[in-house]
């Protein structure tokens, strides 16, 4: 067996398609991110398309795209991942987790990892969850 790692994480541009008309104003770029035994850090943008601002706030997870009977699709975030699962979420960390992203403008989140020494060949996977509001202005 080599010793050597071979990890992926994939951003969610189709999660955001697949959610409430909130998100229909945030891009993200690009749209997967490879990290390997040297490339150990990756990095992704936000951007606020919209007109108003929006409260970003990024949590790394695993899960799986599902489906209902209708052919809806959601994702199924697994909390505790066992280890027969391809997470590497115990060993990443994402930066930035919170901020405010006003029209127009981008934000880069950060994307590191810190695997184990030894790890099996093969391909893991890590999820971007982000929740997005809009900031409220009442009228004066």
């Amino acid at each position: 067996m080599k010793n050597t790692r071979s990890m992926s994480i994939l951003s969610l541009l189709l999660f955001f398609a697949w959610t409430d008309n909130l998100l229909a104003d945030i891009n993200i770029f690009p749209t997967a991110v490879y990290l390997n035994q040297t490339n150990r850090t990756g990095t992704f943008t936000i951007v606020n398309k919209g007109t108003e601002t929006k409260i970003v706030d990024c949590a790394l997870s695993f899960g799986y795209p599902a489906s209902d009977s209708n052919g809806n699709i959601s994702f199924l975030f697994v909390e505790s991942p066992n280890q027969t699962e391809a997470s590497i979420r115990a060993w990443a960390k994402v930066y930035a987790t919170h901020f405010e992203l006003p029209p127009g403008e981008s934000q880069v989140i950060a994307v590191m990892l810190e695997p184990p020494t030894i790890l099996p060949d093969g391909e893991y996977w890590l999820r971007p969850q982000l929740s997005v509001r809009t900031i409220v202005v009442t009228p004066a």
